[in-house]
């Protein structure tokens, strides 16, 4: 892949949010209740990205839908570049030299993944193990404010036994920020293009 990754895989590492490793068995699987995100979207990803012939897209008994795939050369590609063998997932180093285009593909995969979908408001969730600070939210920050978008962050206290929630808003005002974020992050997930208000969609 080079230096300079690809824009699918800049994706996909931001979208790792939504993904478990298990190992011995070298599993990677997505799991979400928006099929056509999984099909459409992540789905073509992967197999350009690391030459798959076929996947597949199951729905669970609890009504979620998985996207599986078992892979010895991928998941090793995925903890060497991205550390998805640990978990809060922090920044995959692989990411933080690529050049902007490259990290608002990394942004996009990551809001797609844990934003929120409502349309009326641009968070991103995460959880982390420190108290005060949670550094792949505050590199997001710093990536949209190299774009000229203002973020606001919070601090939401211990919310999954002995995680610290943390969001990351981007600014509803002026309406020019929301219009720069939905311009420059390229955002691939249904609900989040579908619900974004009309007038601040892409042309």
């Amino acid at each position: 892949m080079g230096s300079e990754i690809s824009d699918d895989y800049a994706y996909l590492l931001g979208a790792l949010r939504d993904a478990c490793v298990y190992l011995p068995e070298y599993e990677l699987k997505f799991v979400q209740k928006n099929f056509s995100w999984l099909s459409d979207v992540v789905r073509p990803k992967l197999m350009r990205t690391f030459d798959i012939g076929r996947m597949s897209v199951r729905k669970r008994a609890d009504g979620l839908y998985e996207l599986k795939l078992n892979s010895k050369k991928v998941v090793s590609k995925l903890i060497e570049d991205a550390g998805v063998n640990k978990r809060p997932i922090d920044t995959p180093p692989i990411i933080l030299n690529q050049p902007l285009p490259k990290l608002a593909w990394y942004v996009a995969g990551f809001y797609d993944a844990e934003g929120d979908k409502s349309g009326s408001r641009f968070r991103f969730w995460q959880s982390w193990t420190s108290e005060d600070e949670c550094p792949p939210l505050q590199f997001i920050s710093y990536v949209l404010r190299c774009l000229g978008i203002m973020t606001k962050y919070y601090r939401l206290g211990m919310r999954r036994g002995k995680m610290y929630e943390f969001c990351l808003e981007v600014c509803r005002s002026p309406t020019t920020n929301l219009i720069k974020f939905l311009n420059f992050i390229p955002l691939q997930h249904p609900e989040a293009v579908l619900r974004a208000p009309r007038e601040f969609r892409r042309a």
